[in-house]
């Protein structure tokens, strides 16, 4: 009785953000039943936003233009430069938000199927929560970058960076991308109520969808 109580008194504290790195399962138990929002929402796109600053001084015309680079005159290359920068560091602030709200939404659909009992601001809160770790990898990516350079739209932790090839694919598959879907199918499991087996179905599902996509876009943007 008195463990059960004492469980229940460490539970109902706050989830911590920094946390979810050494002791995720204890900030699950405490996202559901302290789901917290606006807090954790507004540090990780700090991060997001910290981190496409850091990218955006690492990009140069080259990684902009392209095949055409060298064909815009200089005063137009170094107004694109800038346009682009400023693009690239504005997009961080709309990345956390906009990604937890889909990914939210899909498990959400994910979790009415399977009659789980999680509504939409415990699983927001918990994508939330491990959004921390790829706003972490993004800081780290773009540090990098600019200590030894390379190609912005290469991930040193990825596939493609380790092996040194610029596959859209193996550019996905990325250590702190893995590591948020682990994460991810441990919070279904705990914060959204599913069975162990929809939980890794369902993160690792969109794991695959999300390296495709990015994949799909990456060429698009080449062509």
């Amino acid at each position: 009785m008195e463990t059960n109580v004492e469980t229940n008194v460490q539970n109902s504290g706050k989830p911590s953000l920094f946390g979810m790195v050494l002791n995720p399962g204890e900030q699950f138990e405490k996202v559901k039943s302290n789901p917290k929002v606006w807090v954790p929402l507004m540090f990780v796109t700090l991060l997001f936003t910290i981190g496409m600053s850091l990218m955006a001084m690492s990009l140069d015309a080259e990684t902009i233009q392209g095949q055409q680079a060298g064909a815009v005159p200089a005063e137009q290359e170094e107004m694109l430069m800038m346009i682009a920068k400023v693009t690239m560091a504005i997009t961080g602030i709309f990345i956390a938000p906009f990604t937890a709200l889909i990914y939210t939404v899909i498990y959400l659909i994910v979790a009415k199927i399977a009659g789980s009992p999680a509504g939409f601001k415990k699983l927001f809160s918990m994508i939330t929560y491990t959004l921390v770790i790829s706003g972490f990898g993004l800081i780290l990516n773009s540090l990098l970058m600019m200590a030894f350079g390379g190609n912005e739209m290469v991930h040193y932790t990825s596939l493609a960076g380790l092996l040194g090839q610029g596959s859209g694919i193996m550019n996905g598959i990325e250590i702190f991308a893995i590591w948020q879907t682990i994460l991810t199918a441990i919070g279904l499991q705990k914060v959204g109520e599913m069975s162990k087996g929809l939980s890794w179905t369902a993160a690792i599902l969109l794991f695959i969808a999300t390296v495709f996509i990015g994949a799909l876009s990456g060429a698009a943007g080449t062509m």
